[in-house]
């Protein structure tokens, strides 16, 4: 294996461009529906990545929040690096891969929004504090027993790792259940000469309806609060600077941004949001959360642009074997499937020049196979074999993991720009 050496292979893109740069893409030319390159292929809405941007920019400035995007969506040295330049105070990371990239990166604030447990796990993340001095580290640790193990690793050699108590909720994950455990962990940390920087959670673990759902984070959040705010008071918890909740995924970040204004108000409180899809939304789970965060933010009176699904998988019509089915040559390879299949949105015929929207209740993807999915269609449909779809899909973690470069697209289809993945 060692004295074979494959060239590069990269889903969606040229043979004979398998080798071209970032820039060379973006002046090859192409265009998705003129059938430039190879499908299928994911594409990026540049339009809509800058529109959702800004978005999230001016509602944070607007209430004095700060956010670690979690780089675990798309591992993109281009999309993290706009993060930063965008005014990301640091990055959220999941597991040592993730931290070594966000680190080559040039963040001064990591999340390990994780358990930090594990020999090999441990002795990387020293190593990476030694090679980028500059680096504060803010570690989850919800347990004696994960504190156990950094001790015995003697990683407090320096001032750059900052524990987060980590707080959860039943029948979800990590995170301290009972305040007496938080505050029993949070003594023994600080008697060994540790740092307990503030409090972390994940508000997005409850399963259910989404009126459900959206009541049980409510009432997290309100025991977080009352939970810090005790500590606080109590001084079970004296934080050297800031005090730091980190909360908020891409679901409930507005939510997760007002349930701490009045600790604001008292003391030096740093809100730290850790969304990672707000630059995509998507066309399922994560378009029904901004319509919804949309509908709280305009009762709050905040004007802010819409979100708009960032992401596409364009693929052909490959056959028409059966009356009222189409397959399409997409599949689990290429698209996100764990939150919701994919929906069809617009078709370009091989004979004509303009994009055709799709009825979604006409048009449906109805399964999936690796390489195919089973498109539902009306007996009158017109689509024909080498036709084009664009599908937009649910789930942005789970479509970038598939993807070793994205194109960039302007409004017209043409490629202006190419994203690495490096999953």
């Amino acid at each position: 294996m060692d004295a074979y050496q494959p060239k590069p292979l990269f889903k969606g893109l040229p043979l004979h461009a398998q080798h071209f740069s970032r820039a060379q893409i973006a002046n090859a030319g192409w265009n998705i529906l003129q059938e430039d390159v190879p499908l299928p292929c994911a594409i990026i809405k540049q339009h809509a990545l800058q529109q959702n941007s800004e978005r999230m920019k001016q509602w944070l400035e607007q209430n004095n929040l700060f956010i670690a995007p979690h780089i675990k969506t798309t591992m993109s040295p281009e999309l993290i690096s706009q993060q930063l330049v965008d005014g990301a105070w640091g990055l959220t990371v999941a597991n040592v891969m993730n931290l070594r990239l966000a680190a080559q990166m040039g963040a001064n604030h990591i999340i390990f929004a994780n358990q930090l447990v594990g020999r090999a796990n441990i002795k990387e993340v020293e190593q990476l504090l030694a090679q980028y001095p500059d680096l504060l580290l803010y570690l989850f640790v919800d347990s004696l027993d994960a504190f156990e193990l950094l001790k015995q690793a003697n990683l407090n050699k320096s001032n750059q790792l900052k524990l987060l108590i980590e707080l959860g909720a039943e029948g979800g994950r990590c995170g301290v259940r009972e305040p007496s455990v938080a505050k029993a962990l949070i003594q023994s940390i600080s008697a060994n000469q540790w740092e307990v920087a503030g409090f972390s959670a994940y508000e997005a673990v409850f399963e259910g309806a989404n009126e459900h759902k959206e009541q049980r984070v409510r009432d997290f959040l309100k025991v977080l609060d009352a939970t810090i705010t005790l500590f606080v008071e109590r001084q079970v918890i004296l934080p050297n600077k800031s005090l730091i909740i980190t909360i908020g995924g891409s679901e409930y970040y507005d939510l997760c941004a007002s349930a701490f204004v009045d600790l604001q108000g008292k003391l030096d409180v740093k809100v730290v949001l850790r969304s990672g899809c707000y630059l995509f939304s998507d066309s399922g789970v994560y378009e029904k959360a901004s319509i919804a965060i949309d509908e709280r933010l305009a009762n709050a009176q905040i004007a802010l642009p819409a979100s708009e699904a960032a992401i596409e998988v364009c693929c052909y019509v490959l056959s028409k074997p059966e009356a009222g089915v189409v397959i399409l040559g997409a599949g689990k390879r290429d698209f996100s499937y764990d939150k919701g299949l994919p929906k069809p949105l617009y078709a370009k015929s091989r004979l004509k020049h303009q994009l055709i929207t799709l009825d979604q209740e006409g048009y449906q993807i109805t399964r999936i196979n690796d390489q195919h999915c089973f498109l539902a269609v009306p007996q009158d449909d017109h689509l024909k074999v080498g036709d084009i779809v664009a599908l937009g899909i649910s789930h942005p973690c789970t479509t970038f993991d598939k993807w070793r470069k994205m194109l960039v697209v302007d409004e017209q289809y043409k490629v202006i720009d190419a994203f690495q993945a490096w999953f």
